[in-house]
């Protein structure tokens, strides 16, 4: 009676988790931002940013596990749940923050 129950309680628990979640895939070669899931000892969590990258996918092993390259020759496996598509190519964020830091001066004292 009580393995029976238990199989019901699950099946219940399953379908109510379904329903909020979809599978979010990426392919090779697509930029990602990595969730920072640790903060350092003597670190306020309160102003540190959750999102690291942008980083580059190098293999996908299944629609759960990828293969990131984290810096030029060093690859790490990370869980999707960590992850969050970038939509700007890393070059493109580089020359938007150069064209916003050039700006005309103004003489603010009136």
């Amino acid at each position: 009676m009580v393995q029976r129950r238990n199989k019901i309680g699950r099946v219940k628990q399953k379908i109510q988790y379904d329903k909020n979640t979809k599978l979010v895939t990426f392919s090779e070669g697509d930029y990602i931002y990595l969730k920072e899931m640790t903060v350092g000892v003597g670190k306020s969590k309160k102003f540190r940013s959750k999102w690291r990258g942008p980083y580059l996918i190098t293999r996908r092993f299944s629609d759960f596990n990828y293969q990131i390259q984290i810096k030029p020759g060093k690859c790490t496996t990370f869980n999707v749940n960590r992850m969050k598509k970038c939509h700007r190519l890393p070059g493109k964020v580089k020359d938007i923050k150069k064209k916003a830091s050039v700006t005309p001066e103004r003489d603010f004292r009136r």
